[in-house]
């Protein structure tokens, strides 16, 4: 059978609007500090994390890597994947006034994406009124990006949430998100840059995760 060059062409179109729109991405990821910084930083990232943060108690049902992320990581050069946060979207994550994603901290998978660098620019911002936060990338599984900013605010009771902010209200149209859906999110590097991945999870794809946990 022969395949017209049009068609044999189009996954090699595809795959160059996608690192064309990574590469505007980047462009447009605020910039906090140098790229010898950044570089420095991930060199550092692991010996941070183990003195610093403690294990998480949260366990994880969904940990294997999706097949589309690591593919996605490949187009873009990326690497280090990590499940840092499941969870049922609340209200909130999806009210077009708020447009932000709460990762409350008690239900961080991983705590130990941030470089060092990155987290002193959250811990920094806390006692500010204007937050700068980190800027990052989110992809989802039909491999659309966004440019977004990860900040941490304190909360009522005491405890602390990072918060997906400026592009995440775009996410949730495009991926018609709504209140009770089930995701979870992925972090992972791109030339030092921090990225995120949205995996929404049918039911379908609960059930049978919690079904194979059982066994």
């Amino acid at each position: 059978m022969k395949i017209n060059a049009q068609e044999k062409e189009k996954p090699r179109s595809s795959l160059r609007k996608t690192k064309r729109r990574a590469r505007r991405i980047y462009d447009r990821v605020p910039r906090k500090i140098s790229t010898s910084s950044v570089s420095h930083a991930v060199s550092q990232r692991s010996s941070y994390s183990s003195s610093r943060f403690q294990k998480s108690k949260v366990v994880a049902l969904f940990s294997r890597t999706p097949r589309w992320l690591i593919q996605v990581m490949r187009d873009m050069n990326g690497d280090d994947p990590r499940l840092i946060c499941e969870k049922s979207l609340i209200v909130a994550d999806v009210n077009p006034n708020e447009s932000r994603l709460s990762i409350p901290f008690n239900l961080l998978i991983r705590n130990d994406f941030l470089t060092p660098v990155e987290s002193r620019i959250i811990e920094e911002d806390i006692n500010k009124d204007e937050k700068m936060g980190v800027g990052a990338i989110l992809v989802d599984q039909r491999t659309k990006i966004w440019g977004v900013i990860l900040k941490r605010w304190d909360v009522n009771n005491g405890g602390s949430d990072y918060n997906l902010v400026c592009g995440w209200d775009d996410v949730v149209k495009a991926n018609e998100l709504k209140h009770g859906d089930y995701i979870t999110l992925w972090s992972f590097r791109c030339r030092g840059i921090l990225c995120f991945a949205l995996v929404p999870l049918t039911m379908r794809q609960r059930t049978s995760s919690n079904a194979l946990s059982l066994c």
